[in-house]
């Protein structure tokens, strides 16, 4: 998700809402904070909305946030589902 664009991110996430069935699920990774920056595998810009950001473009789509994790790596996870 962080590698698009943030306008992209926004559309992506209304996209997927409407595809989903109800009850669908959505799981997509991005930082928890805010920013931007150059990915370390690609080079190419990468964008942060940040968890609040993430949250309200969830809900304003109907999608429900239901979980959140993060790995070793220090990824933060997204899951959302369909209302």
């Amino acid at each position: 998700m962080f590698l698009l664009p943030v306008d992209t991110q926004r559309s992506l996430i209304g996209k997927v809402a409407r595809a989903l069935n109800p009850h669908g699920r959505f799981l997509f990774t991005a930082p928890r904070e805010a920013g931007t920056w150059a990915d370390g595998m690609t080079g190419l810009p990468s964008y942060s909305l940040g968890h609040e950001a993430y949250e309200r473009e969830i809900v304003a789509h109907g999608l429900g946030l239901v979980g959140n994790d993060v790995d070793e790596g220090d990824n933060h996870y997204y899951f959302t589902a369909k209302r």
